[in-house]
């Protein structure tokens, strides 16, 4: 009998520890960024919560690279979107651009294998082909959509969101 209810409780303890342990998409994100595009790691963050819809909150880092943000939403603790802005000519080489985009995949998939820099890339393309207009393309890897816009050229807007 005691050790029926030892097993019990050790199998209620186990999955909450394990999901403890789970990596975060900033966790993800940041192993992506030191692999790829060092520049782009985060120095800090701060949530701060939504006055609405109730349990929506907004993460906000600072990267190491000046005049680039990261912008996690969520929802219930739930990640529901990213944003990442960065000022194009502050990276160190032109390919950065792409990676930086590649990274997010990557870190939404939660694995380096895979195409995440052909789509990445894709997307930048076809972003350009519409003068650097919002271009889109669904990642079924990840579940979301991947997304690139420049309102300048200079500054880019790099976007995920859950494929609806």
């Amino acid at each position: 009998m005691r050790f029926r209810a030892f097993a019990l409780a050790a199998l209620a303890v186990i999955p909450a520890a394990v999901l403890a342990a789970q990596p975060t998409f900033r966790d993800k994100y940041n192993g992506a960024a030191k692999d790829m595009v060092p520049v782009l790691q985060t120095t800090s963050c701060e949530t701060k919560q939504a006055k609405e819809p109730a349990g929506k909150a907004i993460t906000e880092c600072r990267l190491q690279m000046a005049n680039a943000l990261l912008s996690l939403d969520s929802m219930n603790n739930r990640l529901s979107g990213v944003w990442l802005m960065l000022d194009s000519t502050q990276l160190g080489h032109p390919t950065d651009l792409v990676r930086s985009g590649g990274m997010l995949l990557r870190a939404a998939r939660g694995t380096n294998s895979g195409d995440y820099l052909a789509v990445a890339s894709d997307v930048f393309d076809m972003s350009k082909r519409r003068n650097w207009q919002e271009a889109c393309a669904d990642d079924k890897a990840s579940a979301s959509r991947f997304c690139v816009s420049s309102d300048d050229r200079k500054v880019f807007h790099i976007t995920l969101r859950p494929i609806q």
